[in-house]
């Protein structure tokens, strides 16, 4: 196997996808961590997701696509940012730059002092011959060593032997492609296992590796096998209706026929469509009449707007007919291209701030399925206008939710967004928001203090009183970066707090990190054989640290492996016993409000974190838009 990153992978067992030009490396992800009692090996199956495109492919095609004029700038757009693999060293970089200004033929000083040209290098040094000595190269900074305060070093790349890695945002949104990789990716429980325990058996059967964990006075034991247990399932609240879903906790055929907590009628408001998806515009409102009915979502006839089929078209049309009194503006787009969405969102929510709902035509196309898409549809838009879709039994009075996580755009390292969310009432069906740019490396949020006491201010304005208990979730957090969240982030939330007055001394905080990428799998004995862990399991010993911290398992798949998420207190002034907390995080994961139904390549029914964090992640991202 071989070193990529921290994960190790067989180039020599690659599995091909040839119809999408795609190749998958099987591997491990593998970390050694002490948890509670012992020292504790654990890995997971992975794999690394290649393009058998180079980048001098995929710039040839793009060169084929677009006008010369903008060519250059067009590549740099698409090409930085992204990761790619050089197979004749197996290593991957970071794309940081284009130099048009060097080419293959041009001489650079090697280690030894001596100098060569790039052709010359590779067939030395690799036997490999370059065909194209026109193309540019690629520049890449490789990262520092922590504490190394010199230059980032710069490596230059030839496109020709860089091969992509990774999917894109446009292949991503490709069901059949997607579920070609899933048809290889996706194990079940004891496929899992099995590949596993075969690794294990690997590296004990390797006398290398055995002689080199004795020197250390190690030695691989059994397989861990721990006690876990299940929450009960949630009681879901509507206006008129009270459901439990039991196993796969699947209320979505409820949301078609029962009301909702509370909806704002939506009487002013535009369709800007091209020619094409006219016809579809009847059906589709006749449908969003009949859902609106069912859940008491009442919805007007729109002012339907048609434009030419291009992003700057659109824009304007919105532009133009956007006006105070227009509650939502709805873009039925003609495909799924980037700019139509980024150039919609940007102005609707930073420059001209309108509640949007933006469609494709293809999902409207689909007839047979246009009840259910109405419901999805009818469902967002009542949340964008206010609306509230359902709860779940709270028992904790006057408690405030937060969530906090911060986003990096892939082109500007140095700037990131905090993303900032705090629920105003009771029932934790109606939030805050706020999100603020900040320059830094680190992913330590230094506006806290801020957003914090805007939440406040507007919680009491909703509640004539301050929350009695805050419990803010934490996301995107390492292990490395605990000390410094623990020192300066929950200081700025403890000042804003005892900031706002008398009544805010009585006010507790909790602070919990949030993992949604773990390695741990939980796995269910049955019999001989292994299952994914029923909803609601909850692991809080033998696999956990010593600090105060649990697995659970929110999500369910009829196909694959359920993962985890993992949850770290690191301050507790609310000192509930953990069982609160882990039946608390539990409720809050059933009320993300695109989630109500099966759904993603895994079949997911309650979110696989809370609901804040899932607000606090997408409310980030979309600032990069």
């Amino acid at each position: 196997m071989y070193q990529i990153g921290r994960n190790y992978y067989k180039p020599s067992e690659p599995v091909e996808i040839p119809q999408y030009k795609l190749s998958l490396w099987p591997g491990f992800a593998i970390s050694v961590s002490h948890f509670e009692s012992k020292l504790l090996f654990n890995a997971d199956v992975n794999y690394k997701v290649l393009r058998n495109e180079t980048v001098l492919e995929f710039m040839t095609d793009l060169c084929l696509r677009t006008d010369m004029s903008c060519f250059t700038e067009t590549c740099h757009k698409q090409l930085v940012g992204l990761i790619v693999l050089t197979r004749y060293n197996n290593k991957t970089y970071r794309i940081d730059d284009i130099d048009w200004s060097v080419k293959p033929t041009h001489a650079f000083q090697k280690r030894d002092g001596s100098e060569t040209t790039y052709v010359d290098y590779y067939k030395q040094q690799y036997d490999i011959t370059l065909s194209d000595l026109n193309q540019p190269v690629l520049v890449s900074l490789l990262k520092r060593r922590r504490n190394d305060n010199s230059e980032p070093q710069m490596v230059h790349l030839i496109p020709e032997l860089c091969f992509l890695t990774g999917l894109t945002s446009q292949a991503t949104s490709d069901f059949r492609l997607m579920k070609a990789v899933a048809e290889e990716t996706r194990l079940s429980p004891m496929g899992r296992q099995q590949q596993l325990a075969r690794l294990a058996d690997d590296i004990q059967r390797n006398q290398v590796t055995r002689f080199e964990l004795e020197t250390w006075g190690l030695h691989f034991g059994s397989q861990l096998s721990l006690t876990g247990r299940v929450v009960p399932s949630e009681k879901i609240l509507l206006q008129d209706h009270t459901c439990q879903p039991a196993f796969a906790a699947d209320w979505s055929k409820d949301m078609r026929s029962c009301k909702v907590l509370s909806s704002e009628p939506l009487n002013t408001w535009l369709i800007v469509c091209c020619s094409r998806a006219e016809h579809l515009i009847e059906s589709f409102l006749s449908c969003l009449r009949r859902v609106g009915g069912s859940t008491g979502f009442s919805v007007g006839h729109p002012k339907i707007i048609k434009v030419d089929e291009n992003p700057a078209a659109f824009l304007r049309a919105i532009q133009l007919h956007v006006n105070p009194d227009v509650q939502l503006v709805m873009c039925i787009l003609p495909s799924n291209q980037k700019n139509y969405y980024d150039s919609i969102k940007r102005y609707l929510s930073s420059d001209c701030p309108v509640p949007s709902q933006c469609v494709l035509t293809r999902t409207l196309n689909k007839q047979g399925m246009m009840l259910s898409v109405a419901t999805k549809i009818a469902m967002q838009m009542t949340c964008k206008l206010g609306g509230e879709l359902w709860a779940v039994e709270i028992p904790l009075k006057s408690l405030m939710v937060v969530g906090i996580d911060i986003c990096r755009d892939a082109l500007s390292k140095d700037v990131a967004v905090v993303g900032f969310v705090a629920s105003i009432n009771s029932r934790i069906t109606r939030w805050f928001s706020r999100c603020v740019l900040q320059r830094t490396a680190a992913d330590i949020a230094d506006c806290l203090k801020v957003c914090m006491t805007g939440a406040l201010n507007k919680w009491y304005k909703h509640n004539h009183d301050l929350p009695a208990r805050i419990i803010a979730y934490r996301d995107g957090v390492g292990n490395g970066q605990l000390k410094a969240v623990l020192e300066y982030e929950v200081p700025q939330l403890l000042s804003s707090v005892t900031e706002c007055g008398s009544d805010a001394r009585s006010c507790r905080l909790s602070v919990v990190v949030v993992r949604k990428r773990c390695l741990l799998r939980l796995f269910a004995e049955s019999g001989h054989t292994l299952q994914n862990p029923p909803l609601g399991t909850v692991v809080d010993s033998e696999a956990t640290r010593p600090e105060y911290d649990f697995y659970l398992t929110s999500q369910t798949a009829n196909r694959g492996t359920v993962s985890p998420t993992y949850y770290n207190v690191i301050y507790d002034d609310n000192a509930l016993k953990p069982d609160h907390m882990q039946r608390l995080t539990f409720k809050l994961c059933h009320l993300y409000y695109n989630w109500q139904n099966p759904g993603c390549s895994k079949t997911c029914s309650s979110t696989p974190a809370s609901a804040p964090e899932f607000w606090t992640t997408q409310q980030s991202c979309l600032i990069f838009y």
